[in-house]
């Protein structure tokens, strides 16, 4: 057993971390490039569609999820979209949303789940999503979560009809989603 770990420790010990020629990463303008604003700001949707293959109680559920981006006018401060963005100042920034909405049977009844991501598009002032919803609908109820970044906090409220999960409100670190990614590799696909 000595032996065949001798290999990737090796192969681990002789690899430098840090190259002392390599410089940090930092983004490059302010605001979203020409090619970016001519794709995202002409007033329509990206839309993909694919089949779904979910777990679900134990088993692998197929189904079907589309991802819809577009760009929005966004309020900073209440963290919604913006009915009237030519009089929100300051106060307005532009974001790029996804909703991502999932479809499956689980045996029986239907699952219904969508998650909602709201990005930033000039990540050099706010280098990460403002806010995140996800909700699921089956059969036997829905449960509905929403974050909020505020600062270098994340407020989380949840509403289910499940008892552990209850409705509840709580405040924790912020971190990186999972799900932003797919809007960070639309603003920046290089």
């Amino acid at each position: 057993m000595a032996a065949g770990l001798a290999l990737p420790l090796f192969l681990f010990l002789g690899c430098e971390i840090h190259s002392p020629g390599v410089k940090e990463a930092r983004f490059v303008s302010k605001e979203p490039f020409q090619d970016f604003q001519d794709y995202w700001y002409a007033g329509e949707a990206e839309l993909n569609s694919y089949e779904l293959h979910q777990s679900r109680y134990g088993e692998e559920r197929v189904g079907d999820a589309v991802l819809v981006f577009v760009t929005e006018d966004f309020s900073k401060s209440k963290q919604v979209k913006l009915d009237r963005p030519e009089h929100a100042g300051a106060d307005r920034v532009s974001v790029l949303k996804m909703n991502a909405l999932r479809k499956f049977t689980t045996g029986v009844y239907d699952y219904s789940m969508m998650l909602s991501v709201f990005t930033p598009v000039s990540l050099e002032n706010r280098p990460a999503s403002l806010k995140a919803v996800a909700s699921s609908q089956e059969w036997c109820g829905q449960t509905f979560t929403q974050f909020n970044r505020r600062e270098k906090k994340m407020r989380v409220r949840q509403f289910s009809y499940f008892e552990q999960e209850g409705d509840r409100e709580f405040v924790m670190g912020s971190a990186l989603w999972e799900d932003e990614l797919f809007n960070y590799l639309r603003m920046n696909p290089a």
